[in-house]
């Protein structure tokens, strides 16, 4: 019995004493078993294309055995069980809503340049473009005073260097050189 599917020769009959002891015999049962192998392979329907043979294989016979056991399952989380047990599930939001005023599909989040996007409103806060814009400006206004901070720093620091080589061009002149 051979499995195609796995290009398997299977023999179950057992193996004559005197095939075992030599190994000239051993290799002669081998090559007869691979030969009916050969010989089942070559019965199955197959095509030719441009890239060669192509075979259609039986289903297997047998399974193979796992190299390693199943997982087990994963312990639920404290979150995973308690939402199991209020019944919550987990909702995808769609990226894209429907803005009644324009009559047009647009996306839920700020994305790509989009010029009006839809956000959803959270309770307590009345405009969160407006939160948004003003918290803008006044990141934009501490960048600009951070910026001209370093560039007066600069200048300084520019400043003492121009007044230290200075300084030091009127010690070399000064310095009346040799030794006394």
């Amino acid at each position: 019995m051979n499995d195609l599917y796995y290009l398997t020769a299977l023999n179950f009959d057992p193996i004559p004493e005197e095939t075992i002891n030599s190994e000239f015999n051993l290799m002669q049962y081998t090559s007869n078993n691979l030969k009916s192998l050969f010989e089942e392979f070559a019965q199955l329907k197959s095509t030719q294309n441009q890239d060669g043979w192509i075979y259609d294989l039986p289903k297997p016979i047998g399974s193979l055995p796992r190299e390693k056991s199943l997982p087990k399952p994963k312990p639920q989380t404290k979150w995973e069980k308690f939402a199991a047990e209020k019944g919550i599930q987990k909702r995808k939001k769609d990226r894209l809503t429907y803005d009644e005023q324009t009559g047009k599909y647009k996306p839920r989040n700020w994305r790509k340049n989009n010029d009006d996007p839809i956000r959803d409103a959270k309770p307590g806060v009345a405009d969160p473009f407006l939160k948004e814009a003003e918290a803008k400006k006044q990141n934009l206004a501490k960048q600009k005073k951070h910026q001209l901070g370093n560039i007066q720093y600069q200048e300084k620091s520019k400043l003492r260097a121009a007044r230290e080589e200075k300084l030091a061009q009127q010690k070399r002149k000064n310095f009346k050189g040799g030794r006394k």
